[in-house]
């Protein structure tokens, strides 16, 4: 195959479902590690992951899947992608009361730096769906020199009041509708525990409180791509504003018609152009010239 233009052999691998990803992650480092020191580097060849250019962070709430087509945005725009679960959700490890206020901090600050560590992801695009996207936003202001981009879905800074109406409708549809049911084909038994957190978490504050994320934001130094629904059940135009103006000069926001707080799933074309037009304006990774063997 060609990889950015290069001729090179491309070595597929894939994890049991079920397997920790972490650990997956780290044997195959270690793994290719060891092929470099004692087979390759004599030959002149350089084994090395090619997903290194997208991270995708998905958001947990109600449907809980990956914030786009992985695979289309994919082909469209000839990056690589790292999709994960976070943790207490999909294959992830299961959460555990108390569950703490601060979680899209430490979603941030601690768990998002561990992934990218150890996958080795050196120059990263984050893409996020509402908490997701809180989280990228974040890890990309305590981590500037990392981060090429961020792509923000229906992104938030704090709670409003027509969040908390639509938590309650979620509470009940939750108790009496078939949430519950569509939660668990993606969660399986950590559903109840992964919805009691977001109640409890989100429930805790009026509507104006929010998540102590502005001083990370304010130090984002790469391109933003906000995008938001017009329809956005959970959040107002209000929060795009707010982004802009924590990043002045690095924000491109826009509101997509006919589409809620799952625009990826509402909109999926318009969100598909979109991301894959702001990807373009990023450059080549910095890693585009190295071999693949």
């Amino acid at each position: 195959v060609r990889h950015k233009g290069i001729p090179c052999i491309a070595i597929n691998a894939q994890r049991q479902v079920g397997s920790n990803v972490l650990e997956v992650m780290d044997g195959v480092n270690r793994t290719i590690d060891e092929l470099n020191r004692d087979v390759l580097d004599a030959k002149g060849l350089e084994l090395f992951p090619a997903y290194d250019s997208s991270v995708y962070v998905p958001a947990e709430t109600t449907l809980g899947t990956s914030p786009v087509a992985a695979e289309r945005l994919v082909t469209a725009s000839g990056c690589g992608a790292l999709v994960y679960d976070r943790w207490g959700s999909g294959d992830s490890e299961a959460l555990a009361p108390p569950y703490s206020g601060r979680y899209l901090l430490d979603e941030a600050l601690e768990a998002l730096p561990q992934v990218i560590a150890q996958t080795r992801i050196r120059d990263a695009v984050l893409i996020g769906h509402s908490d997701g996207a809180a989280i990228a936003l974040a890890y990309a202001g305590q981590h500037p020199d990392r981060v090429r981009g961020v792509v923000a879905l229906a992104p938030h800074l704090y709670r409003e009041a027509r969040t908390l109406r639509e938590i309650e409708a979620q509470i009940v549809d939750f108790r009496d509708g078939d949430l519950a049911a569509r939660l668990r084909r993606y969660h399986g038994a950590k559903t109840e525990m992964l919805f009691a957190r977001l109640v409890e978490t989100w429930t805790a504050g009026a509507p104006g409180e929010g998540w102590a994320l502005e001083p990370y934001l304010r130090r984002v130094r790469c391109p933003v791509l906000a995008l938001q629904g017009e329809d956005d059940e959970f959040f107002s135009q209000a929060q795009l504003k707010a982004l802009g103006a924590l990043l002045p000069g690095r924000l491109q926001a826009q509101r997509l018609p006919r589409c809620g707080h799952y625009l990826q799933h509402q909109a999926r074309k318009p969100v598909l152009g979109a991301i894959t037009a702001f990807l373009q304006t990023l450059g080549e990774p910095a890693s585009a010239t190295r071999r693949l063997a």
